[in-house]
């Protein structure tokens, strides 16, 4: 099974998903936030504990928001290792908890709204085409490393599993053809190159 960096909107009836989207995208860049500039480890756990209570108060299945992606485990545990090295045990809670909760916080918000909701909720404080582009940000991404993982498989399968073109060609070419089709159905629904550069 592959593990969405962000998740996919899960329909409920909890408190998380009956909260206004804009009040749960003000809770998510405040709670994200804060960790960054107190940095302090008491500050980061509470809140990655905060993230965590939010998603559980949000009954979707814990299988659905827990799992890491392998991209994702892989550079937290980079991260520790690297503050290790230098010493920093502050800094081996505080950058891979702000980056963990930034994420588990992500994932309450895209899990509990709609995407038509969040993108409406977006266009009233950001520019349309600014929120339309993170919309496509966070539908891309999952598909592009979901397309990684694919392409690892296949790549092992063959005995090709350390060849970088192997494994890295076909993920560009997916990506290119994900933007293909993604400008096409921009310029259907009129918003074409033209209008983009206006």
């Amino acid at each position: 099974m592959r593990t969405e960096i962000f998740g996919i909107h899960t329909p409920g009836d909890s408190l998380v998903h009956r909260t206004p989207p804009g009040v749960k995208i003000l809770a998510v860049l405040l709670l994200s936030l804060i960790p960054l500039v107190v940095r302090s480890p008491w500050v980061t756990l509470g809140g990655l504990a905060i993230a965590l209570i939010v998603l559980f108060t949000s009954r979707v299945p814990v299988r659905r928001w827990l799992p890491l992606a392998w991209p994702v485990v892989f550079i937290l545990v980079v991260v520790v290792i690297y503050q290790g090295i230098h010493g920093r045990v502050d800094l081996m809670v505080v950058v891979p908890g702000n980056v963990l909760a930034a994420l588990y916080l992500a994932r309450a918000l895209v899990l509990t709204t709609s995407g038509p909701d969040l993108l409406d909720a977006m266009s009233r404080v950001l520019p349309e085409r600014v929120a339309l582009a993170v919309a496509l940000m966070l539908r891309s991404i999952p598909q592009i490393l979901d397309a990684m993982g694919t392409v690892r498989d296949a790549a092992r399968a063959r005995g090709l599993g350390r060849n970088p073109i192997a494994n890295l060609a076909p993920v560009i070419v997916h990506a290119i053809a994900l933007a293909q089709v993604t400008g096409e159905a921009l310029v259907a629904r009129g918003l074409g190159e033209s209008d983009m550069l206006e």
